[in-house]
């Protein structure tokens, strides 16, 4: 008996069958297999692309939460469109990212740097690092690893009152990270960033009427 390894239900491929050398009755299935590939490979990156917008000004200030304030350096891209009233604001270049999550805080910086250890629980590198920004934030850092990823954490304090219907003191977390070599221009844009980061002061915001009805 001829064996053989041709499922059953494709019955006898004979050569009336074949077109370009080809099973004319597994064309259909081929072509819906090469229409995905291209999908995945062009369509997506195209879509992705599209929405994660153009460089952003860097002569243009962002703001986050309402209450911080940054201007973002030359080439970086946000991963959605900024709209100041988000919490947090994600800018990415190349392989990249560097995230402000500011938000309300009774603690300290090292308070802050903990819970934020906690929450991404890295590989700590080296020892924590004071500074002080030109806006007068106190910081602390750590470089930390994870799985494929080299970066750091920051913790930024400041005395302001973070919003309307929270009067705490404003704390900002930083993460930077990348899946690649984390260069020095990398590390010198992220240095800009951080080092023209400030807290607007509280009269200085524009305050909606639902704020004032809630501070009221």
């Amino acid at each position: 008996m001829t064996m053989t390894h041709i499922p059953d239900d494709l019955g006898d491929p004979r050569i009336e069958h074949r077109f370009l050398g080809m099973d004319r009755r597994l064309i259909a299935p081929t072509l819906a297999i090469l229409g995905l590939i291209i999908f995945w490979a062009g369509v997506i990156p195209a879509i992705n692309e599209a929405t994660e917008g153009d460089p952003l000004d860097p002569d243009t200030p962002l703001t986050v939460a309402e209450a911080v304030e940054f201007t973002p350096a030359e080439g970086w891209r946000p991963s959605a469109a900024p709209v100041p009233s988000n919490s947090t604001l994600e800018l990415f270049k190349d392989g990249t990212v560097f995230i402000v999550s500011p938000g309300a805080w009774d603690g300290t910086a090292d308070e802050l740097l903990d819970e934020l250890e906690d929450e991404f629980n890295p590989t700590v590198t080296g020892d924590r690092a004071e500074f002080t920004l030109p806006s007068g934030l106190s910081g602390i850092g750590i470089d930390t690893t994870a799985y494929d990823e080299i970066g750091f954490l920051v913790a930024l304090i400041s005395d302001e009152r973070f919003s309307a219907v929270d009067d705490r003191a404003t704390g900002i977390r930083v993460e930077a990270s990348s899946e690649i070599d984390f260069d020095a221009a990398d590390q010198e844009d992220i240095a800009e960033m951080l080092s023209s980061m400030r807290v607007i002061p509280y009269d200085e915001r524009d305050v909606t009427a639902d704020d004032e009805e809630d501070e009221g």
